[in-house]
């Protein structure tokens, strides 16, 4: 391949790799707000059942506290559906990066052996050049 070839190549991979972890930044950021919405549901049903028991008692003779088990239950179950989803789609994303990067340094890699092959011949041009013009001074 021509040099110039070479480093499109290298830029072109660069550029996917680069694409895909932007796209699993956005899934991670997807990923640690699902986690933190969960945390947040677990702090505010620990803080319900920590009430004191004249609030309790009230809550249970009206029967609010089958209403909110059942919707922390609820919303417990969609949450952790939903990071679920987002945890496949991430391992996906992953495989992806994974291919993006090793494109990346195998392009990278082909670039440094022709700029040194490259640097190569032209060193053992100069070395020849240099060969005969030491035999031309001689005669």
């Amino acid at each position: 391949m021509r040099n110039k070839s070479l480093d499109d190549l290298a830029q072109i991979t660069e550029a996917q790799f680069r694409a895909e972890q932007s796209r699993l930044s956005e899934i991670v950021a997807e990923e640690a707000a699902l986690r933190q919405d969960i945390a947040r549901l677990d702090a505010h049903h620990r803080d319900n059942q920590n009430l004191p028991e004249t609030q309790l008692s009230r809550a249970r003779t009206i029967g609010a506290d089958v209403l909110w088990q059942g919707w922390v239950g609820r919303t417990r179950k969609d949450l952790q559906m939903r990071l679920a989803r987002v945890l496949v789609r991430k391992a996906n994303m992953m495989d992806s990066l994974r291919q993006a990067y090793g494109k990346s340094i195998a392009a990278q890699t082909l670039q440094r052996d022709e700029r040194t092959a490259r640097q190569r011949l032209l060193r053992d041009a100069r070395s020849e050049a240099a060969q005969a013009l030491e035999h031309l001074k001689r005669w």
